[in-house]
């Protein structure tokens, strides 16, 4: 489970990192044929929460148990 926090942690922070620092602007795209795939909407949301539970684990408001079948179950919404 540590290392699996470690990880994901570090990914995450990586990613937050990035979208600050990277802005789209939407009409650049206007010429082209783009849409994003509705399936990417809360995806953000979704792998936000897997690493809140961290928060929550640290807390030692649930256990290592609940956040392992919390990411299981989150992993199963994102694959839909």
């Amino acid at each position: 489970m540590e290392q699996f926090e470690i990880a994901f942690s570090k990914l995450w922070w990586e990613a937050m990192k990035l979208c600050d620092e990277f802005e789209i602007n939407l009409q650049e795209f206007k010429n082209f044929d783009f849409e994003p795939d509705p399936k990417s909407d809360g995806f953000g949301s979704l792998v936000t929460s897997v690493f809140r539970q961290f928060e929550v684990l640290e807390d030692e408001e649930c256990t290592e148990q609940e956040v392992k079948d919390y990411v299981r179950d989150i992993l199963q919404e994102i694959q839909m």
